[in-house]
């Protein structure tokens, strides 16, 4: 039988050979694959499989649901999800937000669940993040509700219900097949922080009036 770093390596020499021969496009970076064909032909070779038919009940979901935070502050959502009836073997997520009120400096995949991470880019130009992580060969898919990735985000601006949010594009696979439902976004309320000076009260006593 095979061994899972061989079948890694023919993976690797296989995709690396769809973009030789033209099969599939090259990424516009070294860093941002952009290219769902590319994604599922990695899937498949992880799952050993084409295609299996899978129930539309998986969710994407960011926890918490809402936050609220002051301007200057760090704070992380987590990207969760609920894989329904499905065994997920490869989750790919494209996230939108408002670059003038929030910036993302960093993405930390949950490599506990998903320790194959394929695709892992940020544009705080435009406000979006893209992330791409699977199971290894042979590894355990993913039957329950997980984190699939911490998102650590710093406030900029004030904002009310400043919404996080999955676009259409994201997805769950379970063996090359979609799963994903529901796409539910977070919101983050952003107040600047309370700089008013303390009123100090001069307080007379008794005593130090000579009573």
């Amino acid at each position: 039988m095979e061994s899972h770093d061989a079948r890694a390596n023919t993976m690797k020499k296989e995709y690396k050979n769809m973009f030789r021969t033209g099969m599939l496009r090259r990424p516009r970076s070294h860093r941002a694959v952009g290219a769902s064909v590319a994604f599922l032909v990695i899937v498949a070779l992880f799952a050993g499989v084409w295609y299996v038919r899978a129930a539309l009940d998986a969710t994407l979901y960011f926890d918490p649901a809402s936050s609220s935070v002051e301007t200057g502050d760090d704070f992380v959502l987590d990207a969760r999800i609920d894989p329904g009836s499905n065994s997920v073997n490869a989750v790919e997520l494209h996230v939108t937000f408002d670059q003038t009120k929030l910036r993302l400096d960093d993405i930390d995949p949950s490599t506990g669940s998903f320790p194959t991470v394929v695709v892992e880019d940020i544009d705080n130009v435009n406000g979006t993040a893209e992330l791409q992580v699977g199971i290894t060969p042979g590894g355990d898919e993913v039957i329950a509700d997980v984190l699939v990735a911490e998102f650590n985000f710093h406030a900029l601006a004030e904002a009310t219900d400043s919404e996080v949010a999955f676009t259409v594009n994201s997805e769950a696979l379970d063996s090359g097949s979609p799963t994903v439902a529901t796409r539910t976004s977070g919101t983050v309320t952003i107040t600047d922080p309370d700089t008013t000076a303390p009123t100090i009260i001069n307080v007379t006593s008794d005593k130090a009036n000579g009573s």
